[in-house]
């Protein structure tokens, strides 16, 4: 799907909730990613994801927005490649409400809309 047609269809999609659960710091668990058929159960890695704020005493605390390789294509011809991938910036971690999904998904049956996290991505680069 293009750019242009994600935005034409992005514009007849209605949120009737104001707020979403946010986290700042998510573990996660990385599915085997030499292909080298090693199954891990304790999460791997950590992303950051937290607003500038200000301290205590009024002194700026920066932000902290991680960075990730996100898969842009499917590619499986070289277990050790990381073609097929971008950069991308994350800026939100978030979940929509569980009451909320059939209304927003109303095509998809239960079993397929997302019901975990969702991740808000500033554009990746190639």
């Amino acid at each position: 799907m293009s750019t242009q047609q994600v935005e034409l269809a992005a514009g007849g999609v209605y949120f009737d909730f104001a707020a979403v659960p946010t986290f700042h710091k998510v573990k996660i668990t990385l599915e085997d990613p030499q292909g080298l058929g090693v199954t891990h159960t304790e999460p791997q890695d950590v992303i950051h994801v937290r607003p500038a704020q200000c301290g205590k005493y009024g002194a700026p605390i920066p932000g902290r927005f991680d960075t990730v390789l996100v898969r842009a294509q499917d590619y499986h011809h070289d277990a050790w490649a990381i073609r097929g991938f971008r950069v991308a910036q994350v800026r939100m971690v978030f979940k929509i409400p569980e009451a909320k999904l059939e209304g927003l998904f109303p095509l998809l049956d239960a079993a397929s809309r997302p019901d975990d996290l969702l991740v808000y991505l500033d554009r990746g680069y190639d």
